[in-house]
């Protein structure tokens, strides 16, 4: 399964509908690329928390 950044982006935001996560989470598992990408995207987020503050990341999560 080919993973779009926006689908790597709402994985890690928690985003995902039900069906899409699971699909994205195996995809995850079978792909050391795609698991150094979600690790990646981790790590920009807690960086982002770290320098403007929770509200500021949560602002961009959108509702949920």
């Amino acid at each position: 399964m080919a993973v779009t950044d926006y689908q790597l982006h709402a994985y890690v935001d928690g985003q995902l509908p039900p069906l899409e996560r699971d699909r994205v989470t195996c995809a995850v598992v079978d792909s050391e690329e795609l698991a150094a990408r979600v690790s990646a995207v981790h790590e920009l987020k807690q960086l982002l928390r770290f320098v403007y503050g929770p509200d500021l990341v949560s602002m961009t999560e959108g509702p949920g």
